[in-house]
């Protein structure tokens, strides 16, 4: 049987209508059915349910109203659906302005990170009587996409396979294994995965890559596995052994595996790394160092995989004062410095002003500076731009051969106020009128406190004219405070 429709008109200015579902709707070509109409000008709003089988114009009488602020403990963005009785509305904004009455409120939303994809909910009630705003306290539900798959061998089901899923760390995040039909089934949320799969006999094996996309509902797999070889690893730091995970990669696909203990990897190219860190003093400083190593192995049979981890580089230089020089503004000054190297490996550096304010110039260009060595050094400082009065930090890069780092030089900068005046004259509109703009720059390196104010007042008196300052917005001056190099 088939419905009327109907025509649903508003007689105001701003209002939006809503099914009794909380989607939007034009007002045209309406099916029979509940309609809440939410109206308002700006400081007083309305809201009329209405039952909808003929055309209809709705007049909104406005009532007195308060302004209801939403937000939710999870500083998400999504919809908020507020009812009161039949009526429901739906906003995204952090504000609405509402009639006096009690409101249920209901906020979804979906997001997603690189952790998955959630859908946000939570709920709170209001009696609005005067302007308030409403934290919604709101929990997150993972979303789970069923990745389904089939895996084959020689084009045969590969039945009773083991199938791992790791994330994008190597790590295991779901286990599973396929039936007689060579299916498998898993949940995930989304994000990058790796999943390894070895039939029962262990002779053949897959290992590759996916993607779940944010709330999707289902991602279908078709895996052929290929012949695979034995993979034997060990590792050591020293004549240490370590029996710490090493992780497999190729093709965007990573795994954990355990030292000492055989797998199979279908025939192929892989990356092998491990790495360990110790906490440790150098030349009296604390450090982390790292040891690692990564190494790229073919497997095409039995295959033996020896891992030996080595010290990574660590790089730290310090600097050491025995006085902090005075520098005037834009002037020059000699700084005296030590520059040690407290890293792990012995370095040639160059040393360079990492400051647009400052120009450096060093007694030396290139400094050799094995481990635990002390160097006497001088630098000429420049300020080319102003810069605050006080203590100044200016940063000095250090480079060496695989990186960079900066230190510190400290120097005084002492203060010198100074303020100057400059006008221009627009013209005298009438011969009545004079607007004249008086600039006051402060070309000192501190902040001012100025009291500007006419300086011969009587003398304008007796010549007919009458001055005040002023704003450019014609406020009067009393007080004006300057920065360091402003206007």
């Amino acid at each position: 049987m088939l419905q009327p429709l109907s025509t649903l008109t508003v007689d105001a200015p701003h209002y939006e209508i809503f099914s009794s579902n909380g989607s939007v709707v034009s007002g045209h070509n309406l099916v029979p059915g509940y309609y809440t109409v939410y109206s308002e000008n700006g400081t007083k709003s309305n809201i009329t349910v209405l039952y909808v089988d003929r055309n209809v114009t709705v007049r909104p009488a406005m009532e007195p109203s308060y302004v209801l602020g939403l937000n939710n403990s999870a500083s998400a963005s999504g919809n908020y659906t507020i009812r009161n009785g039949m009526a429901i509305i739906v906003t995204s904004n952090s504000s609405i302005l509402l009639p006096y009455g009690s409101y249920s409120i209901q906020f979804n939303s979906r997001v997603s990170n690189t952790t998955g994809s959630f859908t946000l909910s939570g709920s709170a009630s209001v009696s609005l009587v005067a302007n308030e705003t409403v934290r919604v306290s709101v929990h997150a539900v993972p979303f789970y996409t069923q990745v389904t798959g089939k895996a084959y061998v020689g084009g045969s089901p590969a039945a009773l396979s083991s199938v791992v899923i790791t994330g994008e760390n190597g790590s295991k995040v779901a286990a599973t294994s396929t039936g007689v039909s060579g299916a498998f089934s898993v949940n995930l949320t989304s994000g990058d995965y790796g999943i390894y799969v070895t039939d029962a006999s262990g002779s053949y094996a897959y290992f590759g890559s996916f993607t779940v996309g944010p709330f999707q509902k289902s991602e279908d797999l078709v895996i052929t596995l290929q012949k695979a070889g034995r993979v034997y690893v060990s590792e050591n730091l020293g004549s240490q052994l370590l029996h710490q995970n090493v992780t497999v990669s190729s093709n965007g696909a990573s795994m954990n595996v355990t030292p000492f203990t055989y797998f199979v990897l279908p025939y192929g190219n892989y990356s092998f790394s491990s790495s360990i860190s110790k906490h440790t003093v150098i030349n009296g400083i604390n450090e982390t160092i790292t040891f690692g190593t990564n190494v790229t192995q073919s497997v095409a049979g039995t295959t033996y995989v020896q891992l030996t981890l080595v010290e990574e580089p660590v790089a730290s230089f310090i600097v050491k004062q025995t006085q902090v020089p005075n520098v005037t503004l834009l002037g020059s000054v000699e700084v005296k410095f030590q520059l040690s190297n407290a890293g792990n490996f012995n370095a040639t550096v160059n040393l360079s002003s990492a400051s647009s304010s400052w120009v450096a110039a060093f007694n030396r260009s290139s400094i050799y500076l094995p481990v635990g060595a002390t160097v006497n050094l001088s630098a000429q400082l420049r300020m080319v731009k102003p810069v605050q009065s006080g203590t100044e930090e200016v940063p000095v890069s250090v480079r060496y051969s695989s990186g960079n780092s900066t230190v510190d030089l400290t120097v005084n900068v002492t203060q010198v106020p100074g303020i100057s005046l400059s006008t221009s004259v627009p013209g005298i509109p009438d011969g009545k009128a004079l607007k004249l703009p008086v600039y006051i720059n402060n070309t000192g390196d501190t902040g001012i406190l100025l009291t500007p104010s006419i300086g011969n007042q009587s003398g304008l008196n007796f010549t007919h004219w009458n001055a005040t300052l002023t704003y450019a917005n014609g406020t009067a001056v009393h007080h004006v405070y300057l920065a360091s190099a402003s206007t």
